[in-house]
């Protein structure tokens, strides 16, 4: 087991965090493709505030490997957009925006923060009555692993996380049609 406390024989959540960068870049990239073109987050900016958020955790955190250390930064990736989500929405409901008439000529584009939302409330419903699909949703989707990771990291076949996978895909999809 790798943990998180300061002794000779475990890795501090430093020594985790740089060596694994590579790995949380390829996160963070993975979540920031869910964002909308005009996100002011980068995928670095993302990345140290995850670290940040993850340095004033507890310092007793074990860790029972890598992928496992992955995992929680990916969610904590997952949770910063998910605020940053909020934030705006809360914002283009009267936050300190001046009302804009708009005019015909005027385009829209969808905005994906709200899509992330409803994904982001699906899931957590999800999470209450499947939570092991919904793991597989979160390590997949916002994570960015294989299924061979998945399947890994959850101690799992290959089989049932795909079958996850795909289950957890149309339930979402469904409850989001709602």
């Amino acid at each position: 087991m790798v943990s998180t406390q300061n002794n000779d024989t475990d890795l501090s959540k430093k020594a985790l965090f740089t060596p694994l960068y590579p790995d949380l870049k390829r996160i963070a990239q993975c979540h920031m493709r869910q964002e909308t073109l005009g996100h002011t987050l980068q995928p670095t900016a993302l990345i140290n505030e995850a670290y940040m958020r993850l340095m004033a955790k507890e310092e007793d955190r074990v860790y029972n490997n890598q992928k496992h250390f992955l995992c929680v930064a990916s969610e904590v990736m997952r949770r910063i957009l998910i605020d940053s989500a909020r934030s705006k929405k809360s914002q283009k409901r009267g936050g300190n925006f001046k009302k804009v008439e708009l005019n015909e000529d005027t385009q829209s584009t969808p905005d994906k923060d709200y899509d992330l939302l409803a994904i982001n409330e699906a899931l957590a419903k999800m999470d209450k009555i499947y939570p092991k699909k919904a793991e597989v949703i979160k390590l997949r989707f916002f994570g960015g692993l294989t299924v061979d990771e998945i399947a890994e990291t959850l101690n799992i076949s290959k089989a049932t996380t795909n079958n996850y996978w795909n289950f957890g895909k149309s339930w979402l999809y469904r409850e989001m049609e709602k």
